[in-house]
């Protein structure tokens, strides 16, 4: 282990952490615009390492760098629908949820009145501190009333709760505690706040981007040809001698030469070797022409690719040359989206296929086989990777290796982002995803009764969904535990 390795290992850590705040920032900054108590903002798990009270929000940092989490008041909403089951596991679970939001409410409540009372130097006496266990009756008088009833539209909970509420007038907070909470916001304020996470990381991915193709740059291959192979194999590799059996390629039948500078294929201009790879790889064996540079002239010569492997799905076209040395490329900032949504997709797969790549995981290491390089990795996977980044060594010469490592962790982290922006977007609880169908399912659900000509349902009974919860939280936290014991144990060969 070298000193760049744990150089490429810290970057990383830098890098998650910036990325697990911003997503957060995401979700805090419109809750904040929407009035929705939130006590704490946090990056890590665990015991808190640093944290600070500003206003009616903790901000702090936690031992264990794996995530992160603003908690909102009143996730779930603490009135059972009239579709809730009353009795069994399922019932306790979801009941578990409803009685957690009464208790923040009434927590918060008292924190807020307690903060109200510090700062009412002036005041001709003390609040006697009972907002908080009035907002604790009035959620139970609301659970009570709708046991009572098995009402299912949140106004008529209401009414009942004004009746079986203590009718104490004690002095309320400054807010409303109860009416702020999340689960009362609108359909469209939900998926404000539950998207701006995602949203934040695919900013922050195209950012990285940006720095890493236009500020930083790249360094690819040159269009100046190195070698011009003179013949190869029917199964398109290189043949030193060409002896009976082989062909001559395309490339020395048109008389390109070393040191020739691609510039054009087939009237297109070539503005990097990956492109001239994809155009030619793409191309027909026909005719067409190549525009090089030779000795300060422009030169087309006619050309008719080879197609190795003819009419099967690996089919490619090749004409025989290799690239120059490494050049440093500044791309425009344009291109980012492009290379943005490339990522996109290809992560798309990934996720797609996510379950059986894990099995698959899980039968290399049990069996132990060597390791797909293509399988899901865990932090610990990326951070050694982003630590072999840091080793990286580059023998042409002019190259830049400090230009290479940044390029790449940017890179690198671009993907992560990407990553978590889909992670987070599965349409499970809890995850961003989910909170994002339970508000558009609640939408629709208030527009169609609207539109009916019904009383508004109320919020959504999410609480319903607290088994469906525990179940996907078990499978990710076993996801986990197979990809870190694969990374440690049967990693990448690189």
């Amino acid at each position: 282990m070298t000193v760049w390795f744990v150089v490429g290992v810290i970057v990383f850590i830098v890098i998650l952490l910036v990325s697990v705040a911003w997503h957060e920032l995401g979700h805090l900054i419109p809750a904040k615009l929407f009035k929705v108590p939130v006590s704490q903002y946090m990056v890590g798990f665990g015991p808190t390492l640093w944290s600070k009270k500003i206003g009616e929000t903790e901000y702090g940092i936690k031992w264990i760098l794996l995530g992160g989490y603003i908690r909102m008041i009143g996730m779930y909403s603490p009135i059972r629908s009239r579709r809730a089951a009353k009795t069994g596991w399922r019932a306790r679970l979801a009941d578990e949820a409803r009685g957690l939001t009464r208790e923040e409410l009434a927590e918060f409540a008292e924190k807020r009145q307690a903060l109200e009372t510090a700062g009412a130097a002036n005041a001709p006496e003390e609040a006697d501190g009972t907002v908080g266990l009035e907002a604790a009756e009035d959620a139970d008088a609301a659970a009570r009333a709708e046991d009572a009833t098995e009402v299912d539209d949140v106004t008529e909970v209401e009414e009942a709760t004004e009746d079986g509420a203590d009718q104490t007038t004690a002095p309320q907070a400054a807010d409303d505690v109860s009416a702020r909470a999340f689960y009362k916001l609108s359909a469209p304020r939900k998926l404000v706040v539950m998207l701006g996470g995602p949203t934040m990381n695919l900013i922050l991915a195209l950012i990285l981007l940006v720095l890493s193709l236009s500020v930083v740059g790249v360094y690819e291959p040159s269009t100046t040809i190195a070698t011009v192979n003179r013949c190869v194999t029917e199964a398109g590799q290189s043949a030193p001698d060409c002896e009976p059996g082989t062909l001559m390629t395309p490339a020395a039948a048109a008389g390109l030469k070393a040191g020739d500078k691609i510039v054009g294929w087939d009237g297109k201009k070539v503005r990097d070797w990956s492109q001239f790879l994809s155009l030619v790889a793409n191309a027909e064996s026909k005719p067409t022409t190549i525009t090089v540079e030779r000795d300060g002239e422009r030169l087309e010569l006619d050309i008719t690719p080879m197609v190795i492997g003819e009419g099967t799905p690996n089919a490619r076209s090749l004409i025989g040359v290799t690239a120059g040395l490494l050049e440093l490329t500044k791309k425009p900032p344009t291109d980012a989206p492009v290379v943005l949504w490339e990522q996109v997709t290809a992560s798309a797969k990934l996720y797609a296929s996510l379950p059986v790549s894990v099995w698959n995981t899980a039968v290399d290491l049990i069996e132990g086989n060597e390791r797909s390089p293509d399988s899901p990795a865990s932090i610990i996977g990326i951070a050694r990777l982003s630590g072999e980044v840091g080793q990286i060594e580059i023998e042409d010469q002019g190259v830049d290796e400090s230009r290479v490592r940044w390029s790449t962790w940017l890179g690198l982290g671009a993907s992560v982002n990407i990553a978590l922006w889909l992670f987070n977007l599965l349409p499970l609880l809890p995850l961003d995803g989910g909170h994002v169908v339970n508000a558009l399912f609640e939408g629709i659900r208030r527009t169609v009764a609207r539109l009916r000509g019904r009383p508004d349902p109320g919020p959504a009974d999410s609480a319903r969904l607290m088994p469906l919860t525990y179940a996907v939280v078990g499978l990710l936290i076993l996801m986990t535990l197979i990809l870190v014991v694969a990374d440690v144990v049967n990693p990448f060969q690189l």
